[in-house]
């Protein structure tokens, strides 16, 4: 395999995709409750990170074993992007990529910051081939 160029790295983002989440988790920090959320939640994004590259996509998870999912460019059937109205408002959302080749959904990463920025990027990284 020849070494390929990275376009984009990203994580999920915490406070931008769930703002209501952080504040509330925030008031709780003094009941002791809000402390272990934000730590499982940070933990939780810490642990996903999506990677571009000119030829493919990939989604690794976990912090002490990793997962990776990989999907390259060429089959890309389809992008579909979800955004809620306060995901909206923040420029965060949901990306979803499948493939012709199998059914259903290969890559998803949820609180995904420029969701339509990403999708543009893989359609032209795909065009560019």
């Amino acid at each position: 395999m020849t070494e390929e160029d990275i376009l984009l790295t990203t994580q999920p983002k915490m406070w931008r995709a769930h703002p209501v989440g952080l504040i509330i988790s925030v008031l709780l920090i003094p009941v002791g409750i809000g402390a272990l959320v934000l730590l499982f939640w940070w933990l939780s994004t810490y642990s996903r990170e999506l990677i571009i590259t000119e030829e493919r996509t990939r989604k690794r998870t976990g912090i002490l074993s990793n997962n990776t999912s990989e999907l390259e460019h060429a089959d890309v059937k389809n992008i579909q992007v979800e955004q809620g109205p306060i995901q909206n408002l923040m420029g965060t959302g949901t990306l979803r990529l499948s493939s012709a080749a199998q059914s259903g959904l290969e890559i998803k990463i949820d609180s995904i910051e420029s969701p339509e920025e990403i999708r543009d990027l893989i359609y032209s990284a795909r065009e560019g081939e």
